[in-house]
């Protein structure tokens, strides 16, 4: 499984782009992965808002319920803590259309078996 991500500012144009090849997990555990390595990329430099979007309605809720927090579930808990205390951060649930680039750029990693 690999993970891929796009970042694009306000109006929709392409800053850059990044993927990783994970191995084996499960697909929910993929788009986690992209979504915390998207927000430590941004956090890193300096962002301290922005809009993650997921073509995954499962996960937006794992980023968003109170409860994971507490909860012994790594990924969640970390997006979360990152969410509220480093900035503003909106999730929204967009569709498998809207998320295509990302979605390649994981295939991509896939192909290649390595990151970019």
């Amino acid at each position: 499984v690999a993970a891929g991500g796009v970042i694009c500012d306000q109006a929709d144009n392409w800053v850059f782009g990044y993927n990783w090849y994970l191995g084996n997990c499960t697909p929910f555990e993929a788009k986690l992965w992209g979504i915390l390595d998207g927000l430590l990329i941004l956090f890193n430099k300096r962002y301290k808002q922005a809009t993650i979007q997921t073509n995954n309605a499962n996960v937006a809720k794992a980023l968003t319920d109170k409860e994971m927090e507490d909860s012994g579930v790594t990924i969640p808990r970390r997006v979360q803590r990152i969410r509220r205390f480093e900035g503003q951060w909106k999730i929204r649930v967009v569709s498998r259309e809207t998320n295509i680039i990302a979605d390649c750029l994981g295939k991509i990693c896939l192909a290649w078996k390595t990151s970019l």
